[in-house]
């Protein structure tokens, strides 16, 4: 209870948390951040070439992908329900020389109170797999999407997990995952999809689907089961680079072995 308090008056009081993971400054998360921009600027450049959007980023956390989408000549808007994550966004930004609006959000509440039709790319990362009933929030999304606009949403691969249980020996576990979508791992909800699953849900709900990708296919962060295969965090830079250009492959065919699986699609 103490050290809670202690660390929230450091947070508020002091900017500082021991703690606190910045995603923003960490290499191995930005070669994430980069796999999720080469897709991003690669659709982007496809569907509206030179033109400068209104791009809405949904958990922004630090800003690892709003500020080099606003340094690309876009209008962004950072959401995030943590005022801490949106003080050090507005110190990255702040220090990359750009501009971005940082707002801090309670869920779906403040979309829910923005013009529909407002945004031309609504990107979403990292956050949904978290999300009871996350096909609400994707209906918000697109009340906020123009016509025509882009949603990109990362979501959690049944294989990441598998990933992790199966190395645990949590053979339970493992077997739950191939017959179920969402539920409670060790009193946590998590929900978890196949490639063919998001393709036929965001579909159903109005997307052309332009591209599904993956998000680390090959590689781990942290404690997670993948890291056992390739921790990123134990690489060199050079390391790093060569494992990007084959990350990187442009290819859908190992989408549903990443961490996450990224789908960008067209509002009709």
């Amino acid at each position: 209870m103490f050290r809670r308090l202690k660390r929230n008056i450091e947070r508020h009081l002091l900017g500082k948390d021991p703690l606190f993971h910045d995603a923003y400054e960490d290499p191995a998360e930005q070669f994430y951040a980069r796999l999720y921009l080469k897709y991003l600027f690669q659709t982007i450049d496809k569907e509206f070439r030179h033109q400068s959007l209104k791009i809405l980023d949904f958990g922004c956390h630090t800003g690892r992908l709003s500020i080099p989408l606003a340094r690309a000549g876009h209008q962004v808007t950072g959401v995030d329900s943590s005022r801490f994550y949106l003080k050090q966004a507005d110190r990255h930004a702040r220090q990359a020389g750009v501009h971005c609006r940082f707002l801090r959000g309670d869920g779906l509440g403040l979309i829910r109170r923005m013009p529909p039709e407002s945004f031309d790319l609504i990107v979403c990362t990292e956050v949904l797999y978290q999300w009871k009933n996350f096909q609400d929030g994707v209906g918000e999304f697109l009340k906020a999407l123009r016509p025509g606009g882009l949603l990109a949403a990362s979501h959690r691969s049944r294989f990441f997990y598998l990933t992790q249980t199966i190395r645990e020996k949590d053979f339970k576990t493992a077997q739950f995952l191939l017959t179920h979508s969402e539920g409670e791992i060790r009193n946590t909800y998590f929900n978890w999809q196949t490639p063919q699953e998001l393709r036929t849900f965001y579909e159903e709900w109005g997307l052309d689907i332009l591209l599904v990708r993956p998000i680390g296919t090959f590689s781990g962060n942290g404690g997670d089961g993948m890291a056992k295969f390739c921790n990123l965090g134990e690489l060199a830079a050079s390391e790093r680079e060569a494992l990007f250009d084959i990350e990187a492959h442009d290819s859908e065919e190992f989408a549903g072995l990443g961490r996450y699986i990224l789908v960008i699609g067209r509002k009709r």
